[in-house]
Formats: C-alpha cells, sequence, structure tokens
C-alpha cells in the first residue's frame, strides 16, 4: 500500500474516531445523568426497587457499543502506519 493512500486511510479513520469520541461523551453523560445519577437512585430508593423505564439508556448503550469498533480500527491502523513508516526509514 503507498504512503499516500495510508495516510489518507488513516486521517479518516481519525476523524470517524474523533466523531465516536464525541457520541461516546454524550452518550456516557446521558447514562451518568439518566441512569446511575444521585436524584434518580434517591427517588426510586422509597420502597420500589424499580429504575423507571427511560433510566435503562438503551440507545446510548448501543452507541457505545458501536463506537467502540471504529475506535480500536483507528488505532490499529495508526499502529500499522507508524511500523511501515519506520520500517521505510
Amino acid at each position: 500500500m503507498r504512503k499516500k493512500t495510508l495516510v489518507k486511510i488513516t486521517a479518516l479513520a481519525g476523524a470517524l474516531s474523533a466523531l465516536c469520541l464525541v457520541a461516546y461523551y454524550l452518550a456516557l453523560h446521558d447514562i451518568f445523568h439518566d441512569y446511575v445519577s444521585a436524584k434518580v437512585i434517591q427517588e426510586n430508593v422509597s420502597g420500589s426497587l424499580s429504575l423507571p423505564a427511560w433510566t435503562a439508556c438503551s440507545l446510548e448503550w448501543k452507541i457505545v457499543g458501536i463506537c467502540f469498533w471504529p475506535m480500536v480500527g483507528f488505532h490499529a491502523i495508526l499502529l500499522v502506519g507508524l511500523i511501515r513508516s519506520r520500517r521505510e526509514e
């Protein structure tokens, strides 16, 4: 694979990884405030231990699960690029 092509693939994967990182932050922020926040726990400790359905944060957990793989892919591509660049020197 040519060096220019590898640089373009790495840059594209890096941009996708950055978007996933933002999505990670937003999803985990929602999970923290909706699922495990002190307010939600205090409101539901009063006798009923079942939390409301909206606290499951299923969409947010899907985002966390899906966005993990593009970030791993970016790091793998970056590592391959660095190793190839080092071998060429």
